[in-house]
Formats: structure tokens, C-alpha cells, sequence
């Protein structure tokens, strides 16, 4: 998701071979047919490691971890290995704040500043709904995240505050669309603001407990270790870093 935090599932979106229940099942059931297409990948040289699942009729009939973890302590990649899913936490904040929506707490058009009052007067045209949809005009990043491994606290609180005082709308809110991490970044804020929890405790209490995600975990301030979570990477001149 943003920078801020992240959400982390065991079961890797990296390489879902979903594509073969569409083969014989001659072929699909052959699990070293499997194998061989994860080495496959793996030789390409694009991933230091990953997870690959089959599901079939709602059932995981095929799941195997290959490659590595952690590249400099060849730590391995198992079927309990978590990743970091990046912006594709966006959709559980969205979730986060349809629930307050749904509860009353939240309205779609209310302006930001409502439950987030330190925001300066700047920001009175930003309504909920411009955040969730990235028509706020509000600057996407305001640090730089080029170093691995791709998570770092960002702005919040009181220094994103500050950055967004210093930052003029890049656009009339509802005039345009573009992508803002900072936007959800202030979703976040609001998820916790209003509920009184936690970021992380409310998506555990909220979402993942409900759904029985039980190898889901939202990571910030107070869930910051993540047992067996995977490093991430970049891919310079062909070798990991």
C-alpha cells in the first residue's frame, strides 16, 4: 500500500498460476509440471524468489515456495513467506473507510478537514471521495523511496502536516485525476481518527478477522515486525539489490 503502511499476505500474488486450470487435467494434477514451470521462471533472473498456488473449485491443490527470501542470507522462500503487496493495500483503506462510511461516521462529501482539522484552510475543497478516487489535486509523495526494501514510514502526522502547507493542489479537487499515495496517506489518518484505533488494529479487527485472513498483517508504528516477511528488490544491471 503507501508508504505508510503495508499489508502482507503469505500466500504471494507474485506468480498465480491460475492460467493452467485452463489445461488438461492430465496436466494440471502432474506436480512436476508445476515445478518445472516455477524453475522456469525463476531462471529468467527476474525474482530472487516466489510463491506460486494453484486453486482449483476454491481449493488450494498446489502451493510451493522456490528461490530466495532474503538474497545475502539465502534465506529461503516457504509457503508461510510474506511479501510486501505495496499500493495494493489501497484497497483495503478503501474498504477501512466504506466501513466508516456505511457505520455513519464517514461521509463520501464531507470535506477532510472535518476529521482532520489541522489541515490549513487550503485544503477546504478536498472532500473524501476526492481522496478515494485521486481527483484531491493533492502531491503524490513528498520523499523519495528508491531504497530497497521499499517500505519506509512516511509523512504523517504532524510532518505531513507540514509538507502540505508548504505544497500548493496540483489542481482544482474533482478537475482531474492522478494517482496520490499522499491521499490515502491522509485516509489512513482519517480510518484512525474516527475510529479511535490503530491503523492495524482496526484492519485486524475489521477486515481481516471477519474474512479469516489469518496470514494477512497491516504493518506500522505498533506492528512493525513482521516475522519471515521477504526483502525487497531492485533489478539494476541484472542483479538484486
Amino acid at each position: 500500500m503507501v508508504g505508510h503502511n503495508a499489508v502482507f499476505c503469505r500466500i504471494s500474488f507474485m506468480f498465480f498460476l491460475l492460467a493452467l486450470l485452463s489445461q488438461p487435467a492430465t496436466v494440471v494434477a502432474q506436480e512436476d509440471s508445476f515445478d518445472t514451470i516455477i524453475e522456469e521462471e525463476l531462471a529468467k533472473g527476474e525474482a530472487p524468489g516466489l510463491i506460486a498456488a494453484v486453486v482449483k473449485d476454491g481449493e488450494v491443490i498446489y502451493m510451493k515456495g522456490a528461490g530466495y527470501a532474503d538474497v545475502k542470507k539465502k534465506a529461503p522462500v516457504t509457503p508461510t513467506t510474506q511479501f510486501m503487496i505495496g499500493s495494493v493495500t489501497k484497497q483495503f483503506t478503501a474498504m477501512a473507510t466504506l466501513i466508516l462510511v456505511e457505520e455513519g461516521l464517514v461521509d463520501l462529501d464531507e470535506k477532510v478537514r472535518t476529521y482532520l482539522p489541522d489541515l490549513t484552510p487550503a485544503y477546504d475543497a478536498v472532500t473524501v471521495r476526492h481522496l478515494l478516487t485521486h481527483t484531491s489535486g493533492i502531491k503524490s509523495d513528498f520523499k523519495k523511496r528508491s531504497t530497497p526494501p521499499f517500505f519506509n514510514e512516511s509523512m504523517i502526522n504532524e510532518d505531513l502536516y507540514a509538507a502540505l502547507v508548504e505544497t500548493d493542489l496540483e489542481f482544482a479537487p474533482g478537475e482531474a485525476m492522478r494517482y496520490s499515495n499522499t491521499g490515502f496517506s491522509l485516509l489512513y489518518m482519517i480510518i484512525e481518527a474516527v475510529s479511535g484505533e490503530s491503523y492495524s488494529g482496526f484492519m485486524n479487527a475489521r477486515i481481516f478477522e471477519p474474512l479469516e485472513m489469518t496470514n494477512t498483517v497491516s504493518r506500522d508504528k505498533q506492528n512493525s515486525d513482521i516475522a519471515g516477511l521477504a526483502t525487497g528488490y531492485v533489478l539494476p544491471k541484472k542483479k538484486f539489490k
